[in-house]
Parts: structure tokens; sequence; C-alpha cells
């Protein structure tokens, strides 16, 4: 019995434009994991500081950009209160 392999064919713009599709996937993905993880770090530091915080503070560091995060990590290192971070 002869098996029939299924052959797809991509055109050269089709292939392009998956492996682009590819690479840009690939770096969203390394992009939301920086973010999350310098949000857990943050997380684990206001925690180390004894602060709790709100509903609203939560949830501006879950749609923060990298950058805000960055500097928040640089804060919170110095403030005397959670607020001074968002300033």
């Amino acid at each position: 019995m002869v098996q029939s392999r299924k052959h797809e064919y991509m055109s050269d713009f089709a292939k392009e434009n998956f492996a682009r599709g590819l690479q840009e996937g690939r770096q969203e993905g390394r992009q939301e994991g920086r973010q999350e993880g310098q949000a857990l770090a943050l997380l684990t530091l206001i925690g180390h500081r004894g602060w709790a915080p709100t509903p609203e503070q939560l949830l501006l560091i879950q749609n923060a950009t990298e950058e805000a995060l960055t500097a928040w990590l640089l804060r919170v290192v110095e403030a005397d209160r959670l607020e001074q971070l968002f300033l």
C-alpha cells in the first residue's frame, strides 16, 4: 500500500509573513514576561515593606508599562509610603 503525503505549498510571500508573525509573537511574549516579572518583583518588595496595595494600585501595577514598573521598582526602595510610588 502506498501512503500519500499531504504537501502544503506556501508562497515566498506567505512564508515571509508567517515567519514575521512568529517573530513578532515571540517578541510580544518576551515583553509580557518581562512586565509580569517586574510586576511580581514590585509586589514582593511592597509586601516586604509591610504595605498592602489597594485594588486600584494593584490595577495600576497590572496594567503598567515596562517603563513605569522600572520607575516604581527604583522608588520602592526609598519611599516612606506606598502612595509615593505612583506619583
